[in-house]
């Protein structure tokens, strides 16, 4: 289990960097960005009260933004994301909403008043953030009392099969590190969030093949971020080998499967 304000070695330069550089491309790759999304829809129900102010951290292109806004009722949405191309694109599917503003930002350091904020979301966000401890204490600055949290986030068995094929070629961090469920778990009873209610559920996609499973993972911008990956050039004996390893041990019929593990976490101030 991490410890409580340890860090994940996440780049942040290289995070805005990739997701802006994936703007045109994110919304043709993020069918289960779209499945979560709507999954934490269903959940809403579960919201007690008038709702004011929301706020979408990490709204990408504004998928969950623009559900939210046709199903909830409420005064003022924010929306906020740290790449601001991807800021652009979901203001343009929210252009007609007088009670709507992106907002170009750090997680960790927003820039709203403390108690202002009745919902939070942040779908398949979190996880690209170095310190979640710390973002998971800035984010209950925001709420309300009573206030909801509500967001969701991989889990460590996600995409394992790629994870054990490149380590039959080497040592490097080529996959993304997450934490586990009950490590945010932990996160979130330090911070003094009450009313936690956390799931995990492996999703396994299936690809043509490993090439179309890396070429998805670039167009959402989900790169390898950590500061143990290999900075040079990967040689092409180094990801044949990686490809022969994926392709041995998840072959099938249907494909090279894929693992996601989601974890959904519902939380209050």
């Amino acid at each position: 289990m991490a410890q409580i304000g340890k860090n994940l070695a996440i780049d942040k330069l290289k995070v805005r960097q990739s997701f802006s550089l994936a703007c045109n491309t994110y919304d043709a790759a993020a069918g289960l960005q779209r499945i979560i999304a709507d999954r934490m829809i269903n959940a809403f129900n579960d919201c007690d009260g008038k709702i004011n102010h929301v706020l979408d951290l990490g709204c990408g292109t504004g998928y969950l933004t623009k559900a939210l806004q046709n199903s909830l009722t409420f005064d003022h949405l924010f929306a906020v994301d740290i790449a601001l191309p991807m800021l652009v694109f979901c203001r343009e599917k929210n252009l007609q909403r007088s009670n709507f503003s992106p907002i170009c930002a750090d997680a960790a350091n927003l820039p709203f008043r403390s108690g202002s904020i009745d919902l939070i979301t942040a779908n398949l966000v979190l996880q690209w953030l170095s310190d979640l401890h710390g973002a998971l204490m800035e984010i209950k600055r925001l709420l309300k009392p009573c206030g909801q949290l509500l967001f969701s986030t991989f889990g460590p068995q996600t995409l394992q099969e790629l994870k054990q094929a490149w380590a039959q070629v080497d040592q490097f961090s080529h996959v993304n590190e997450f934490y586990h469920l009950e490590a945010i778990r932990s996160f979130l009873l330090s911070c003094g969030f009450k009313d936690i209610v956390i799931t995990s559920q492996n999703h396994v996609m299936h690809y043509d093949s490993v090439f179309a499973l890396m070429r998805e993972l670039k167009d959402l911008g989900a790169h390898n971020v950590t500061s143990g990956r290999n900075k040079q050039f990967t040689s092409p004996g180094k990801l044949n080998t990686m490809i022969a390893a994926y392709e041995a041990a998840n072959q099938s019929s249907a494909g090279i499967k894929a693992t996601y593990e989601v974890i959904l976490v519902s939380a209050k101030n």
